[in-house]
């Protein structure tokens, strides 16, 4: 009840029969006629929420709250395909989510596997490398890099002045 102002103008109480009960009940057939006569509507409460829910399950919270949207327009009461079209969403978009899903897991699972067997011949590499840098230090004991000598450019000279 929003915006209503009661003014008791005159009581009075008796021994036999004024008791809590008594003034309450008076008091609610007194709003329940006062109700009748100005025309009283029933709201319900507006609301505003906000729902949050991981990507792989916002298909199946859509059709969840659909059903629950039919049931609360409906009052309650609501006809089993009302709530089925929600259910029916909601299953649809999980299986679509699955099919999405599956693939996507299949191919993370190969692309890991191929990159950890790089990764184990990389290292498999490496540790040859190593191994026979000292081989050949252990016969040596010199191990020598030369960088490769590279073809010296001609140039040519031009002198200029006398002939002679």
């Amino acid at each position: 009840v929003v915006g209503v102002r009661i003014v008791v103008n005159d009581g009075a109480a008796h021994s036999v029969d004024s008791n809590e009960l008594a003034f309450r009940t008076a008091t609610l057939m007194a709003l329940k006629q006062a109700f009748g006569k100005a025309g009283a509507q029933i709201l319900e409460p507006v609301m505003r929420a906000e729902i949050t829910a991981p990507t792989e399950f916002q298909g199946t919270v859509i059709g969840l709250l659909d059903s629950f949207t039919s049931l609360s327009s409906a009052n309650g009461v609501a006809t089993p395909a009302d709530v089925a079209r929600g259910v029916y969403q909601s299953l649809i978009t999980s299986a679509l989510g699955l099919v999405v899903a599956i693939p996507a897991y299949l191919s993370y699972a190969f692309l890991t596997a191929r990159a950890r067997s790089l990764m184990h011949d990389l290292e498999r590499a490496g540790i040859e490398i190593v191994n026979l840098i000292e081989d050949a230090k252990s016969a040596d004991n010199i191990v020598e890099f030369r960088q490769a000598e590279a073809a010296t450019p001609m140039t040519k000279t031009r002198t200029r002045g006398m002939k002679g």
